[in-house]
């Protein structure tokens, strides 16, 4: 018997990986490190922003504390937010699916995005009134691949 049905967001219910990398790369130049998309793809797409920062920084040499992680981290929300705010990232059908499961079950949303960053999607897709909640990066101590959300 299905209680409810959970979606991740970032490459499940929305095209903004794209986004997620261009806006990485835009704050990490600062530390003279770039990454490369088949990289991002291959090993930091399913980290939430505190742990692919950390774990680039370290990889390159370069301090990875929480002050620096944490200025890193606002740089790059500030750039992904000015990404999603006027764009249509949801994948082709995705609306749909969304209402057609919202008749039937309640929704929630698990996802290593931030708060904010999600809740920007949802509102600007017309999709935030049929979800219950939304669990986040910033909700749990662990990040993915940690079943922890």
């Amino acid at each position: 018997m299905i209680r409810a049905v959970i979606f991740d967001l970032d490459g499940t219910l929305v095209d903004t990986e794209p986004l997620h990398f261009a806006a990485f790369n835009e704050v990490l130049r600062g530390d003279g490190i770039e990454i490369g998309f088949d990289d991002y793809t291959a090993r930091l797409i399913g980290l939430n922003d505190r742990d692919c920062f950390s774990t680039v920084l370290r990889e390159n040499g370069k301090g990875a504390g929480e002050e620096h992680v944490a200025k890193l981290i606002a740089r790059k929300t500030a750039v992904y937010q000015a990404a999603i705010a006027e764009r249509d990232v949801l994948y082709q059908g995705a609306e749909k699916f969304v209402r057609d499961c919202a008749r039937r079950f309640p929704l929630m949303i698990v996802t290593g995005t931030l708060r904010v960053e999600a809740e920007t999607i949802l509102r600007h897709a017309g999709l935030r009134e049929l979800f219950l909640d939304i669990i986040a990066a910033e909700d749990v101590e662990r990040g993915k691949p940690e079943p922890d959300g």
